[in-house]
């Protein structure tokens, strides 16, 4: 299985063709990550990605935080974030 990263969202897609092309294959999968910057930046982005890779003939294999930028696990883990 071959999975890419070529860039954030409709960037990365973009690429993909000439990605491919490169390869010589068409490729199994791409990865993207959402922004772990703020609560904000995590919803907005994650709206932006998933608009640009619906209906793309790849699996995505998407890399989300935990928290975001100041949060702690011990306070994700309790619901205080």
């Amino acid at each position: 299985m071959m999975y890419v990263y070529k860039g954030a969202g409709c960037d990365g897609k973009d690429r993909l063709p000439r990605y491919q092309g490169v390869m010589g294959r068409k490729l199994d999968g791409v990865s993207d990550f959402l922004s772990a910057e703020s609560w904000a930046q995590l919803h907005g982005g994650a709206q932006w990605a998933m608009t640009c890779w619906q209906n793309q003939p790849v699996r995505l294999a998407l890399g989300v935080p935990l928290v975001v930028k100041g949060g702690t696990l011990r306070l994700g883990g309790g619901g205080r974030i």
